[in-house]
């Protein structure tokens, strides 16, 4: 009985310690498992012409959403963390570039004033910055860098073209869509 003790407190200790999700790191960026309640679903280095870094991205989603449903409304993340400098004029050119792809014109002439105001949002970014654009439980989409809200919309179209961006059909890279959804 004595021996059992010793062994049942240290149980008990080991129990009560906190728990920290385990992180992964991708090009020496630290991705952690799960942020604000949902899991990485993948984490990957996206690179331009083969040759220059541009960001290490991370997408969060819970668990059980159907890859047919990546775009549709259940809260989800998309983490950048940049591995060199861009202004916001270079950021707003990168958006206005892929963001519509998707879209009938239409479509696009509805959500022009939506991306006015999301490209507003756009500060320059260092090396080391992290920008997140969330989809949250309430719809609204929001743009933050550094953990800083710079930009919040609400409209259903605009949000899935975002994530579309990196997700969708037309996604900028298939190989850096394959890291996001971990295959």
């Amino acid at each position: 009985m004595n021996n059992v003790l010793p062994i049942v407190m240290l149980v008990c200790l080991a129990l009560s310690l906190p728990q920290f999700a385990p992180a992964v790191e991708v090009d020496g960026v630290v991705v952690p498992e799960q942020v604000d309640g949902l899991p990485l679903k993948g984490a990957g280095l996206l690179r331009w012409k083969w040759v220059f870094r541009i960001y290490v991205g991370a997408f969060y989603q819970p668990a059980g959403v159907a890859e047919a449903d990546l775009l549709g409304a259940a809260p989800k993340r998309l983490a950048f963390t940049y591995r060199r400098a861009f202004s916001a004029d270079d950021l707003v050119k990168a958006t206005d570039a892929t963001v519509f792809r998707d879209l009938p014109e239409t479509e696009v002439v509805r959500l022009k004033p939506i991306l006015a105001t999301w490209n507003a949002g756009y500060p320059a970014v260092v090396e080391g910055d992290m920008l997140t654009i969330d989809h949250r439980v309430d719809g609204d989409l929001v743009l933050a860098v550094n953990g800083s809200e710079r930009a919040r919309v609400r409209d259903p179209a605009f949000a899935r073209a975002m994530f579309g961006i990196w997700l969708g059909p037309q996604a900028i890279s298939d190989r850096f869509k394959a890291a996001m959804l971990g295959q």
